[in-house]
């Protein structure tokens, strides 16, 4: 019983009080309402040109980034056609290179054959003079004996004429 008697003391009390408590929180959820919602026109017209002004400063940033972007991106691509044309230049002087490879690889090869040819030229010229020089030295020997048969023809004809 003392038990029903309090909750019916602390209910009663809290039906004092509940007015009370029902107006401060109708005052606060004025109070909020009133602080989102704009008081007169020219609030509303400025709080619309601030986000006017917010969507175009953010816009602004959007394309100021995206002009940087396309700078970038500009440069990138001279870089890359740059660099493709210098490819074309290095390709090109291979080829060229190669082919003056080629070129100098069939000069040496002609070369190699003509040293090859000289060569057998060489040893031919060689094994004709030594023949000639054999020839000569039978020819000196030769002369020599014919000198002697000479000297001693002359020597003969002297004795016969004397």
């Amino acid at each position: 019983m003392i038990f029903a008697l309090g909750f019916l003391v602390s209910g009663l009390v809290w039906l004092l009080f509940l007015p009370a408590f029902w107006r401060r929180a109708l005052r606060l959820s004025r109070r909020r309402l009133e602080m989102l919602m704009p008081l007169s026109m020219e609030e509303a017209l400025a709080e619309r040109d601030q986000i006017r002004a917010r969507a175009a400063l953010d816009q602004r940033r959007i394309e100021q980034r995206l002009e940087a972007e396309r700078q970038s991106r500009a440069r990138d691509m001279l870089e890359i056609n740059r660099r493709a044309a210098m490819l074309e230049r290095r390709e090109s002087e291979i080829e060229s290179l190669a082919a003056d490879l080629r070129a100098r690889e069939a000069e040496l090869r002609d070369a190699w054959a003509q040293l090859g040819a000289m060569h057998v030229d060489a040893h031919d010229l060689a094994s004709r003079l030594a023949q000639a020089q054999q020839d000569h030295a039978a020819a000196e020997r030769l002369r020599e004996a014919f000198d002697s048969m000479r000297i001693e023809k002359a020597a003969l004809e002297t004795q016969v004429d004397s």
